[in-house]
């Protein structure tokens, strides 16, 4: 279980929405627990390809998180994207790039603007399994 707060989670959507049509993208960062990952901060990155339908994160702003959260004695567990025009589930390409097996991977699907869908997966050794989630 993923648990986020739900100001995290409204940032995302909104940050989402105010860039369509574009992708966005970034990490979370938390603390991983036995059966639970407990988010505490977000680190939205640049999308340097600017795209509808991939994304590639600044090099430089992902360095930054991972020194942000080092500092913090948190971890970058999570890794999000979103979907525009699609549904919340990986892409081809999502799976084929999905290579730390130990990140889950959270998709923000713009499909309904009005009704934005998240959904979080393990992908491992090009397998999607969904994991549940919770705003609170």
């Amino acid at each position: 279980m993923i648990k986020i707060p739900k100001d995290i989670y409204d940032t995302m959507i909104k940050d989402a929405i105010k860039e369509y049509p574009l992708e966005i993208c970034g990490y979370l960062g938390g603390i991983a627990f036995d059966k639970e990952i407990q988010i505490l901060k977000h680190f939205p990155i640049s999308n340097i390809y600017k795209n509808e339908t991939k994304f590639m994160m600044d090099s430089h702003e992902q360095f930054q998180a991972f020194k942000e959260a080092q500092h913090l004695r948190l971890r970058l567990l999570v890794c999000y994207h979103s979907h525009p025009k699609t549904s919340a589930y990986p892409s081809e390409e999502d799976i084929r790039l999905a290579f730390d097996e130990n990140l889950n991977y959270m998709i923000i699907s713009l499909k309904n603007r009005k009704k934005p869908i998240m959904k979080s997966y393990w992908i491992q050794k090009g397998k999607v399994k969904e994991q549940e989630w919770i705003a609170f």
